[in-house]
């Protein structure tokens, strides 16, 4: 399936649903050390941070948002890269680049510490025509791997793509239903490195700085130019069960818009980085940021309603 066969994809929220009680009350402690991490990386990578922003804004034109363009805002995208850059992972995973911006970023970081592999999972494959226009390298490399597909099928399929290297760093931003959030901790993050490195898109509620209530929707669909529809209305859970996860093994996350008072965007805006790429506020981050607990491999019943 490639960009032409996308009808539309339209996000909505419930009018008549208005909450701003969290679900389940997040970890009461910020993860402080990934915080003050991050903002460190800020300045020690900062030349390299200023002069990627100018290549990417140059490359924005290559992701119109007619065509399903840029869905993470800067912020989110630098964190990745910073992260990156600093625990060097041999082996990244991206749950649905979409377009592909996310991917740039990612494989910039990884092509400039010279080691690590990305391997995307899409049911989509525009990042596929995208993502070798901004980092040509990926044609003469095996520095990324991009699986077409429903995911939950193909992930079995491709596990030899890991050499048997556990992996080390993951982002998400995909099916936000509760469905697939329970799919990917019983199935992916059990492949995780102790010392693994998460972000998860769409977590955080950038308007009211509260995680997303179950009652919002997804209620958007992707039909083919045939019209046949390809991914049905789906409630907005994902949320629910990743801060069970969260609470449960008492990890602690970063939200670059809420953490401490938006240190992190403090410091980024005291290093004077490129403003706004696209549409997109570069604050306006939902995403979190974590790594995994001390407890390796951090198991997930296999039951929904026994994750806790």
């Amino acid at each position: 399936m490639n960009e032409n066969d996308l009808k539309w994809w339209k996000w909505k929220e419930r009018a008549d649903v208005i909450s701003t009680k969290p679900i389940v009350d997040p970890p009461s402690v910020i993860n402080k050390k990934l915080e003050l991490l991050i903002c460190k990386l800020y300045k020690k990578y900062h030349d390299e941070l200023h002069q990627l922003n100018l290549h990417m804004k140059q490359c924005h034109i290559l992701f119109p948002p007619d065509l399903v363009g840029v869905q993470t805002c800067e912020m989110e995208n630098e964190i990745n890269w910073l992260l990156i850059r600093h625990f060097k992972p041999e082996m990244v995973v991206e749950m649905s680049p979409c377009s592909g911006w996310s991917s740039c970023w990612i494989l910039d970081a990884l092509n400039r510490n010279e080691t690590g592999k990305l391997i995307s999972y899409d049911i989509l494959d525009i990042s596929a025509k995208r993502v070798p226009q901004v980092c040509p390298y990926v044609s003469t490399t095996d520095i990324w791997e991009l699986v077409v597909g429903d995911c939950k099928k193909t992930w079995d399929e491709t596990q030899h793509l890991y050499e048997g290297k556990q992996i080390e760093y993951i982002f998400i931003d995909s099916d936000h239903s509760e469905e697939f959030a329970y799919w990917y901790l019983e199935n992916v993050f059990p492949k995780a490195a102790s010392n693994c490195c998460f972000g998860i898109h769409d977590m955080i509620d950038t308007f009211t700085g509260e995680h997303f209530e179950r009652d919002k929707e997804f209620v958007g669909t992707i039909h083919n130019k045939d019209g046949n529809l390809i991914q049905d209305n789906k409630q907005i859970n994902e949320d629910l069960a990743v801060f069970q996860y969260l609470k449960k093994y008492n990890i602690s996350y970063v939200n670059p818009n809420t953490a401490s008072e938006s240190i992190v965007g403090k410091k980024r805006q005291k290093m004077r980085l490129l403003g706004q790429i696209h549409n997109i506020p570069s604050t306006a981050s939902g995403a979190i940021f974590f790594q995994s607990s001390d407890k390796k491999n951090c198991g997930i019943a296999s039951s929904r309603n026994k994750i806790l």
